[in-house]
């Protein structure tokens, strides 16, 4: 089979010329913004109110000067009632101190401490001053949950009081009455003179049980 010759011409192809594109015009330079005009600050006004010009008002009294506190305290003392003794003491403002005697005038504390069986319910302390009777006095008392409670009253001794005479009845559970009574001779508090200063030791007065 007869071969076909091919011509093979090289295609050239010219360029297209190109339009001149013109080039850009130069932007024109913004023109400077003017500066914002200078606002002057709202004046402020301060809400003064007028000061009124103080008055003379009344003057004031001069500050009484306090009273010193009195540092003395009344004569007070305490009678301790234990078993088979008894303690004579008197309260001071550093501590308590042991007194032969109770001067008249003074406070007595009495303070039954004795333990008598059985228990009683109460306890109440009759008292003789110079031969008058006083008042009765509750020592002790049970509670409710039966514990014997010392309640320590107190007596005011009269400036010319001698002589203070004392015992006391304890009620049982039983219905029965015991005597603290020293046999039946009773407890004796000899009182000092209103001026008489108390010395140290054992007390005058003698609680047997």
């Amino acid at each position: 089979m007869p071969t076909r010759k091919t011509s093979t011409r090289a295609t050239t192809r010219k360029p297209t010329p190109r339009k001149a594109v013109a080039a850009p015009e130069p932007m024109a330079a913004p023109e400077p913004m003017a500066a914002p005009a200078a606002v002057e600050p709202a004046s402020v006004k301060a809400a003064v109110r007028p000061t009124r010009s103080a008055e003379p008002g009344p003057e004031k009294p001069a500050a009484r000067p306090m009273k010193q506190a009195s540092l003395s305290m009344p004569d007070s003392y305490c009678l301790h009632l234990g078993q088979g003794f008894s303690l004579l003491t008197q309260k001071l403002p550093g501590g308590v101190t042991t007194a032969a005697r109770v001067p008249a005038g003074a406070t007595l504390e009495i303070s039954y401490w004795k333990d008598v069986t059985p228990l009683p319910t109460r306890v109440t302390m009759h008292a003789r001053l110079d031969g008058d009777a006083l008042p009765s006095l509750v020592v002790a008392e049970r509670d409710a949950q039966g514990r014997l409670l010392r309640l320590a009253p107190t007596l005011a001794l009269p400036a010319t009081a001698k002589l203070l005479e004392y015992w006391f009845e304890l009620e049982t559970d039983a219905g029965h009455t015991l005597w603290d009574s020293n046999w039946g001779n009773n407890h004796w508090l000899e009182l000092g003179s209103s001026t008489t200063t108390p010395s140290q030791g054992e007390a005058t007065a003698r609680a047997e049980a």
